[in-house]
């Protein structure tokens, strides 16, 4: 997305936080500082190329291939999902705006809309216990007569 209607890039974040507060589809708290978050994250990463949908799937990409989570990746999708099409509300609302420039807009955060959520499981946290290993454990804890101990054995019973 391109041409005057697109805020610029030292811009963006002013305009991001403006609608983020003005969208009340957004109403929870979470939500907005996630977005403003992810947000921030995605247009430093843009660094002022258009919003396209292939630009968002490359993103998508690179967050993946940063190691984040699935769940991850797909909540800094959604914000750019949102991001999107607000440009596009902001450009159809603009009383200066070009028609075809508009409709060219709407097109691409249309495509940008579109780009799915990635697939995959995190990895699993920790590992499973054995038997024998809680035990070696509980056993360890009843030999600490510390509070410590006691607290360490609460926590594995």
């Amino acid at each position: 997305m391109t041409g005057d209607l697109i805020p610029r890039q030292s811009d963006s974040m002013q305009v991001i936080t403006r609608e983020l507060a003005r969208d009340p589809q957004l109403a929870s708290l979470h939500t907005k500082r996630t977005y403003t978050g992810a947000l921030a994250d995605f247009e430093q990463w843009r660094a002022g190329r258009a919003i396209t949908k292939t630009l968002a799937e490359e993103y998508a990409a690179h967050l993946q291939a940063l190691g984040q989570a699935p769940a991850t990746v797909n909540h800094k999708l959604s914000a750019v999902r949102w991001w999107a099409r607000r440009v596009a509300d902001l450009a159809a609302e603009d009383p200066r705006a070009d028609p075809e420039q508009v409709a060219a807009i709407a097109r691409q955060a249309e495509r940008v809309a579109s780009v799915g959520n990635v697939k995959g499981n995190s990895t699993q946290r920790g590992r499973h216990v054995l038997e024998g290993e809680i035990k070696a454990l509980l056993e360890a804890c009843a030999a600490d007569h510390s509070a410590a101990g006691v607290r360490d054995a609460a926590m594995l019973a």
